[in-house]
């Protein structure tokens, strides 16, 4: 048998003695359910995929496609126009976008509420991220989450 190896993947379960510790080797990959890495927690066997949270969770879109849907969202593309260049219905564009919203809502409710941070600050990050996403690392955003974790 292997020896577990630690990952950067927390266990979902509230209940779970482990939950929200990443690093912990309790965490187990487990197959895969259409296309997407299925893990398990050995702490309390519960099953989820790595998509859990994000807005690509219970996609059918590939991500690829999803990636290149924002690309053009962020070409300030109507709708409409994006429909047609990717040749996906409108709904589906529309609810795409929402559920990209919503993730950046509670991203940004996070950094308000849970660190406390200002408006101000908050508006530092994003304005941060956005010119300076072509020469972060690879590894910035473990590095963010383990100062996030140090914080709260």
């Amino acid at each position: 048998m292997r020896k577990p190896v630690k990952r950067n993947i927390a266990c979902l379960n509230e209940k779970c003695r482990l939950y929200g510790k990443k690093f912990k080797r309790n965490i187990k990959k487990n197959g895969f359910r259409k296309k997407v890495q299925n893990y398990k927690c050995t702490a309390c066997d519960k099953q989820f995929v790595e998509t859990y949270g994000t807005p690509l969770y219970c996609k059918k879109l590939k991500k690829r496609e999803i990636k290149r849907i924002c690309e053009l969202f962020t070409e300030k593309l109507s709708f409409r126009a994006v429909s047609r260049v990717t040749n996906h219905k409108l709904d589906t564009i529309r609810n795409l976008a929402e559920d990209m919203a919503q993730h950046c809502r509670e991203t940004t409710n996070f950094f308000l509420k849970d660190l406390s941070l200002t408006p101000i600050e908050v508006d530092e990050i994003w304005t941060f991220v956005k010119k300076n996403k072509k020469e972060l690392p690879k590894n910035f955003e473990r590095s963010v989450a383990m100062a996030i974790r140090t914080l709260t």
